[in-house]
């Protein structure tokens, strides 16, 4: 900007998404030095600013003004034609609403949202308007809550406050960032989380009552993936999967003993189910 003046925005997160405003610091031109302190410009609410464009004269900025609400919405499958009846509308409320997860029966839809400030997980009946809380005031939430095979239980992530997980759930196909992140455990019917496991990416379970949960973690050294059975009630913990990683693409390179690795899976998985 003209005369040395420096305009960035300063935001925080919010129902829907970001607020943000513009703050100023003057430097000096030739040195690139601080001239005093920063000075908000704005105390907005409610919005962010994607890009900003200036006049030559640095007078008047031009920016474009944008909010995200995130709703639920649920349809019937024909499974005959492969199609979908038109999609109805599941949440009302402000905020992020977006789902994670389905009950057993398929009769509840599990959503994460912040509706209340707060991030939360929440069940709601197809059939009902209004949603039972299962935990609240989460500090962050992730973006599946994968069922226990029992049906007594959900999965759920949580990273640490200053890594950019929030980007990653506003931003899925921009950031490609998943942080390990701590394993807990939430009875359905509603209760505080219990940590079971931490530094974990990622947590799948099949539907069988008779198959098994899994989790994905990288070694300490970073070099290689792992892929552990574990008992949700007890803590025991087997290994199914290790893959040498390339640290710098975070692409296998090698996997150990494929051929067993395949079998035991199968095997594991009664042949028939998947975690995807």
């Amino acid at each position: 900007m003209p005369q040395g003046r420096i305009l960035y925005t300063a935001c925080r997160p919010d129902i829907h998404g970001f607020s943000c405003n513009y703050w100023e610091m003057r430097v000096n031109p030739d040195t690139g030095e601080p001239l005093g302190g920063q000075r908000p410009l704005t105390q907005w609410a409610g919005f962010y600013m994607a890009n900003t464009g200036a006049t030559a004269d640095g007078n008047r900025l031009a920016f474009p003004r944008e909010s995200k609400q995130l709703d639920v919405y649920v349809a019937d499958f024909d499974a005959r034609s492969l199609k979908l009846t038109r999609p109805r509308r599941l949440t009302h409320e402000e905020g992020l609403n977006f789902p994670t997860g389905c009950s057993r029966d398929g009769a509840a839809v599990i959503f994460g949202s912040n509706r209340n400030g707060r991030w939360g997980i929440f069940q709601q009946r197809i059939d009902e308007s209004s949603a039972i809380p299962i935990a609240t005031s989460l500090e962050t939430i992730p973006k599946e809550t994968p069922l226990t095979p029992d049906g007594k239980w959900l999965f759920q992530l949580s990273y640490p406050k200053d890594s950019p997980w929030f980007l990653n759930l506003l931003y899925p196909s921009g950031t490609g960032f998943s942080p390990p992140g701590q394993l807990s455990r939430i009875p359905v019917d509603g209760g505080p989380p219990e940590t079971i496991l931490s530094d974990i990416l990622g947590v799948r379970c099949t539907a069988h009552q008779s198959a098994f949960c899994a989790v994905a973690a990288k070694t300490v050294d970073g070099k290689a993936l792992v892929f552990t059975g574990i008992d949700w009630l007890k803590g025991e913990e087997k290994t199914l999967a290790r893959f040498e990683t390339n640290a710098r693409t975070n692409t296998i390179v090698k996997a150990q003993k494929p051929r067993s690795v395949r079998l035991e899976l199968a095997d594991a998985l009664n042949s028939r189910s998947s975690l995807r």
